[in-house]
């Protein structure tokens, strides 16, 4: 399992930069796909396994997302509609780094 405190670069606005910073929801929410990794999560399956409340876990994702520790990716699968996917930060830049090779 990967470290649960990943640092990002400094924003600049006083937001913040360490997983250590953010709300408790938004550890949850961390600690949920980062076990998940290299599997990308859905908000629906984010809120299955978090259990946070619908506007709780859109801040937690919003905070991450800010903070630069997650990516958000839009994915159409056969048969279905647009699905947004969360994945780490670090595991998104892992993997296009191993496609560009």
């Amino acid at each position: 399992m990967a470290s649960n405190c990943r640092g990002s670069p400094a924003t600049g606005h006083g937001r913040p930069t360490r997983l250590h910073e953010l709300t408790p929801s938004a550890k949850l929410t961390y600690l949920v796909v980062d076990r998940a990794a290299p599997q990308r999560l859905t908000v629906t399956q984010l809120r299955e396994r978090t259990r946070l409340a619908d506007r709780t876990l859109r801040r937690a994702i919003a905070d991450l997302d800010e903070a630069e520790l997650i990516v958000r990716r839009w994915r159409v699968a056969d048969g279905e509609g647009p699905r947004r996917e969360i994945v780490l930060a670090d595991a998104e830049q892992s993997r296009q780094d191993t496609a560009g090779e």
